[in-house]
């Protein structure tokens, strides 16, 4: 299949060093690419994953991403709701498309 986006998005990542490693970071304004990735790959994992496989990833990488972001991001309230609503989502089969933009803006 061809995915055709109807724009290019800039992505703004935002690199960080730590322990040698460089981390890429997403910038606030384009947190909601990282919420429909992150719901969109957990919703796909969840049926080509055996089922332990799938939760052990689902739990490293939730925890990972939660450390991430209380070392390194800003805004770490907005940032730890909206990964825990991308992966609630994505667990639950929740194509909202329109969430990502409420939760960024406080819209409903």
């Amino acid at each position: 299949s061809v995915i055709f986006h109807k724009f290019v998005p800039d992505r703004k990542i935002i690199s960080k060093k730590f322990l040698g490693k460089t981390l890429h970071r997403t910038a606030y304004d384009k947190l909601w690419l990282k919420y429909y990735e992150t719901r969109n790959v957990i919703w796909l994992r969840k049926f080509y994953l055996s089922e332990m496989t799938f939760y052990v990833r689902l739990f490293n990488n939730y925890f990972r991403s939660l450390i991430a972001i209380l070392l390194f991001d800003d805004n770490k309230f907005k940032r730890l709701l909206f990964i825990t609503e991308a992966y609630r989502d994505g667990l639950k089969g929740n194509f909202d498309n329109m969430k990502p933009k409420g939760l960024l803006y406080g819209e409903s």
